[in-house]
């Protein structure tokens, strides 16, 4: 009787351990582990897994200006002749638009420039009136463009503004004359006499404001 109770005892003890081996074996733990780490992979991308639709945005209001920054920095129309980039804090949320413009792509011209679309009302607010526009930027490391022109797309024209960008962190103001027709979207261009690569810089913030 004591024989057969030692037995068991030692049958109990070895199950949860024999239960527990089954996941060392080399065909069952090498796939769960290549498993876990492209759910790793996948979240670790967030939001940054799925590509912005182009939409218009509406932004925020403070101090009778209207601020593009974040969220509405993260959904710009692409232009042939820019690439951008959306900077994303670790949370994923959205910090910052980075755009720089294509080698070779010559002077600005018709339907150039990557464009921040405002959403309708925004631009009835800003209608017929002139316009100061306010980009704070940052530098990219190594290929900060020299230059960053800014336009103010009103559908039937685009008037444009250049600054350069000597600082590698600061505010670019420029300011536009008034005009029929509101704003539809902001341009955005950066500009350079450099070559061998795509120059751009980080927009960090667009402040618009109606005088």
């Amino acid at each position: 009787m004591q024989r057969r109770a030692r037995g068991g005892l030692a049958r109990a003890a070895e199950g949860p351990h024999k239960r527990r081996m089954w996941i060392f074996r080399w065909w069952i733990f090498y796939p769960l582990a290549a498993l876990a780490a492209a759910l790793f992979i996948v979240a670790s991308m967030g939001p940054g897994l799925i590509a912005a639709e182009p939409r218009p945005v509406f932004g925020r209001i403070e101090e009778s200006a209207l601020v593009l920054d974040g969220e509405s920095l993260s959904h710009p129309r692409p232009s042939p002749d820019t690439v951008f980039h959306i900077a994303r804090n670790a949370r994923w949320a959205p910090v910052g638009l980075r755009v720089a413009t294509l080698e070779g792509a010559g002077p600005i011209g018709a339907g150039q420039g990557l464009r921040i679309i405002l959403a309708p009302e925004r631009a009835a607010e800003l209608a017929g009136r002139p316009l100061r526009v306010q980009v704070a930027i940052r530098s990219v490391p190594v290929t900060t463009a020299e230059a960053l022109a800014v336009g103010v797309d009103r559908g039937a024209e685009v008037q444009w503004s250049t600054q350069p960008t000597t600082q590698l962190e600061g505010v670019l103001t420029y300011a536009f004359p008034a005009a029929s027709g509101g704003p539809i979207a902001i341009a955005l261009r950066p500009e350079t006499t450099l070559t061998g690569y795509h120059y751009g810089v980080e927009i960090a913030a667009i402040r618009i404001t109606a005088g």
